[in-house]
């Protein structure tokens, strides 16, 4: 239960921080005039008591950087503290703000674009049953390493197997040699 109170209690102290300051200002405020008419109490005089109850409290500064830490979320408040902090800057300086915008823009741009080709191409699996059981059946010749199916061939070749489950046809960019006037020539297909 206490953990829940202290979550809610740092979520307060971080929507209405403002109010929380002013109200730890009254406080050191009191205690220091407190702790000052107990030391004068004591026959210290007035300057002396009021540098001893500081002094008693550990500084002023000290005990409100303290307090601060422990309240909220540290973390959160720091990085609010950076971003403001980064505002304020680069309202000072528009140009390089403009070319720094530009450039994240451009570069998460082009990551963006390069990563989905590089997704659709490579890192997703083909929309088919079994993607790791397809094979590729090309013919191969003498003047070619690797060349593609005349449309009789394929159609043959579509009713007579009996290893795969179906069978399609690809057209492609496919480099093929023909014979041109005699001479060997190297043509897409």
């Amino acid at each position: 239960m206490t953990t829940i109170r202290v979550f809610i209690a740092r979520v307060v102290a971080l929507v209405r921080a403002r109010h929380l300051d002013r109200r730890l200002d009254e406080e050191l405020r009191s205690h220091l005039e407190l702790a000052t008419e107990d030391n004068i109490a004591l026959g210290m005089t007035p300057d002396a008591a009021r540098r001893a109850a500081i002094r008693s409290l550990g500084g002023v500064m000290r005990t409100r950087e303290t307090w601060r830490e422990t309240r909220g979320f540290p973390a959160l408040t720091a990085l609010t503290q950076d971003l403001r902090y980064a505002a304020r800057s680069y309202r000072k300086t528009p140009a390089f703000t403009i070319v720094a915008l530009l450039s994240l823009t451009l570069a998460i741009g082009a990551n963006t674009a390069i990563f989905s080709l590089l997704n659709a191409l490579l890192l997703r699996k083909l929309p088919v049953r079994d993607p790791d059981a397809l094979v590729q059946v090309a013919a191969v010749t003498r003047s070619t390493e690797e060349a593609g199916f005349t449309i009789p061939t394929f159609e043959e070749l579509s009713r007579q197997q009996q290893v795969f489950s179906s069978v399609i046809g690809w057209w492609g960019n496919t480099r093929i040699s023909a014979e041109i006037d005699g001479a060997q020539v190297k043509v897409f297909h």
